[in-house]
């Protein structure tokens, strides 16, 4: 919709005794007490319902009649604007003069304004409003408001939750960043769980395996012992689980009430743990326990009892077993190191989660093997350093491979944990420097909007002690065809740009380019066409 046509369905609704807010600006000049404050300001509506008003109320109160206007709060610091000011808006027979009586927040990732004015005040410059949507509250059913209004404006109508979804996915580029990123976290945590709680069971199996060796030897089967363990398994699970989901509450709430507290003008939403998650919550854990517990358990059990009091010896790559073991080791760690690359190459997620899990799993099947080969390298410094204490703790390491692979594997996970976070932050940061170069390629910028800006400026800035460049840009005003308007044309030159931008790019145009900001370009304008 364009501004006339969000101002035609505002009238609509008001004939049918219905409710309509536009979404969107219009750039127009904001004086103050005759004094010119900014040239271009944005300009917003205020809802006539107070149930479609998204600003949040700061100071003073809401405009209760024609020739009342509310600032944005932060927008009222840079522009030193307070309650009680007299605002000028626009230019000519439709300058709208306004009180301002309020500061309100808006809390909006996609619209916004520094300030906003009643309807009836802002419908003369409906021909300048970029619209970005318009919010309808209509009588009967969602469905049959958006059939009934789709016929009337032949607009694209969408109910409140498809549009949220649909701008969620424009914001954040068809991507839901905050649930891949949960996911990611999820999957990580689900997979790294796992590997914990079977190593745990590793461990403690190993060590009690006399103990289901001398319950075999006094009468117990087989099927008995196996079932106590798993019983054991599922109990912990169930334990872990009620306490987990206790514990995230628990935490979800505090870490809400605490925000709030530090952030008392923030916008943070309420916490609304759902029924269906703490149950998926809970199913999960108690399987990722059985599951992880059942490996273990299997091998305790799968040896006589007589077989079962002797000590487990090294993998032996000539039997059936170790040699599977070695190939599918091999197998899954070249598998994983095959999709690590793929994910390097295309930049994609999926490659990436899938080979770092398989890489890992690779290591951890070929650790009985691994792990004593490197202990005996490490135990030959230890035992010319530590002498005798060193050769008997080499020995004592490498005698049962399988529980020293097991423990080694628990710090590899510690290890690995870190190290991702690590390398996650590093180039978290280092990207997110990148898009601030591009977005915001100089620290500072001095302009003005009125007079000429004094001579002897440049070297004031230069003189002012932590400013490392400044350069000067001539400029002049111009006006700008296809319905581009009049703007502050500067003379940009790359030589002089690169003194003070981090990012040339965006800001040096080339021979017979002009660069336009992009709220000022009409929607019928295109990059491209020539003005």
């Amino acid at each position: 919709l364009d501004g006339e046509q969000a101002a035609d369905l505002v009238d609509l609704a008001r004939d049918r005794g219905e409710q309509a807010a536009v979404l969107g600006w219009a750039m127009q000049p904001l004086a103050k007490d005759g004094r010119l404050v900014e040239e271009r300001t944005d300009v917003g509506a205020l809802a006539d319902d107070p149930s479609l008003r998204w600003q949040e109320l700061r100071a003073g109160r809401f405009p209760q009649r024609g020739g009342e206007a509310v600032v944005d709060a932060n927008a009222a610091k840079g522009l030193d604007l307070g309650v009680g000011d007299q605002l000028r808006i626009g230019t000519g027979t439709r300058a709208v003069e306004a009180t301002v009586v309020g500061l309100v927040d808006t809390p909006s990732a996609s619209v916004g304004a520094s300030l906003y004015l009643t309807w009836d005040d802002l419908r003369p410059l409906a021909r300048s409003l970029w619209v970005d949507s318009v919010a309808y509250d209509g009588h009967g059913a969602a469905g049959d408001q958006i059939d009934a209004l789709t016929a009337a404006t032949g607009a694209k109508v969408q109910s409140v939750d498809d549009f949220v979804l649909d701008r969620q996915q424009q914001l954040t580029n068809e991507v839901d960043v905050i649930a891949a990123v949960l996911l990611v976290f999820a999957a990580v945590a689900l997979f790294v769980a796992v590997l914990v709680i079977a190593n745990t069971f590793s461990i403690l199996f190993a060590q009690r395996a006399r103990d289901f060796a001398l319950l075999r030897c006094v009468g117990a089967t087989r099927r008995q012992v196996l079932r106590s363990v798993r019983v054991e398994g599922l109990a912990l699970g169930v334990a872990a689980s009620v306490v987990g989901l206790a514990a995230g509450t628990g935490a979800g709430y505090g870490l809400v009430a605490l925000a709030r507290g530090q952030f008392a003008s923030g916008t943070i939403g309420t916490a609304t743990p759902s029924t269906a998650w703490y149950l998926g919550g809970f199913a999960v854990g108690v399987l990722a326990t059985v599951v992880a517990s059942w490996l273990p358990t299997r091998r305790v059990v799968a040896v006589g009892p007589l077989e079962a009091l002797r000590p487990a010896g090294a993998v032996d790559t000539r039997t059936r077993a170790g040699r599977l073991r070695i190939g599918l080791g091999l197998a899954v760690l070249a598998a994983g190191l095959v999709l690590l690359a793929l994910a390097v190459g295309s930049q994609e997620l999926v490659p990436m989660l899938a080979g770092g899990a398989a890489t890992f799993v690779g290591v951890l099947l070929l650790g009985p093997v691994i792990v004593p080969r490197l202990l005996r390298v490490v135990g030959v410094g230890a035992g010319r350093l530590l002498g005798g204490a060193g050769r008997l703790a080499t020995e004592n390491a490498v005698r049962n491979p399988r529980r020293t692979a097991a423990t080694t594997a628990s710090l590899m996970v510690g290890v690995t944990l870190t190290t991702a976070v690590l390398t996650g932050m590093a180039s978290s940061r280092s990207t997110v420097e990148e898009e601030m170069d591009a977005q915001y390629p100089v620290d500072a910028s001095l302009t003005t909007t009125g007079a000429a800006l004094p001579g002897t400026l440049l070297d004031d800035v230069r003189a002012v002690d932590g400013v490392a460049a400044a350069v000067l840009l001539d400029g002049a005003p111009g006006r700008v065809s296809g319905g581009v308007g009049e703007l502050q044309l500067l003379a940009v030159d790359r030589d002089l740009a690169a003194q003070v931008a981090r990012d040339t790019e965006p800001v040096v145009p080339g021979p017979g380019e002009v660069l336009v900001p992009w709220d000022s370009v009409p929607g019928d304008v295109s990059d491209g066409d020539p003005v």
